[in-house]
């Protein structure tokens, strides 16, 4: 970024990076330059800042950028997870229904998270190891694979670190993937 300031995949980078890390309020501003430098990917980082939103708590603005999302992975893991902190569970598990019904790894790999979120540990490590299998069928599809390394340091998932099947899992991930 110090090189290029002005390059949109340095600003998301960092901005990933920073996210992966906890550091919410300086990814908000790096995800935010971003969107300046290219409001083309509006879709993309909208869906980043959803997820940075509801870790901080702030359900009111990431339903305000959901709205702007198009159907899909991302908006249905932002609903599922903004429906559950209101105690809307109904509408929570529509969307997790249609993520279920994916058969992508992406999808899984979200309800990992959403579970995770939601304290459902066994939900999310059963949701994880699909996302595992389903690389498997997917003939390695570049994105994939990406997405499931990239998952590995979601602050979402945190709350499985502790627990003996995330080393399981990770090592898992890493033998397949490498």
């Amino acid at each position: 970024v110090a090189l290029d300031p002005l390059g949109f995949a340095n600003r998301e980078n960092l901005a990933a990076y920073l996210f992966s890390a906890g550091r919410f309020d300086e990814a908000g501003v790096e995800y935010l330059n971003a969107l300046d430098l290219s409001p083309e990917n509006a879709d993309y980082i909208n869906g980043n800042l959803v997820q940075l939103l509801v870790l901080q708590q702030k359900c009111e603005e990431a339903e305000i950028l959901l709205q702007q999302l198009p159907e899909g992975i991302a908006r249905d893991q932002g609903m599922a997870i903004v429906h559950h902190v209101r105690g809307q569970e109904a509408e929570s598990n529509v969307a997790i229904e249609r993520l279920a019904a994916n058969p992508g790894v992406e999808p899984a790999a979200r309800l990992a998270e959403i579970y995770a979120f939601r304290g459902d540990l066994d939900e999310s490590f059963k949701w994880l190891a699909s996302a595992a299998d389903r690389i498997l069928d997917s003939g390695w599809n570049s994105w994939d694979w990406q997405y499931l390394k990239t998952i590995l340091t979601s602050p979402f998932l945190r709350p499985l670190h502790d627990d003996p099947r995330w080393e399981r899992w990770r090592d898992d991930v890493e033998t397949r993937t490498t």
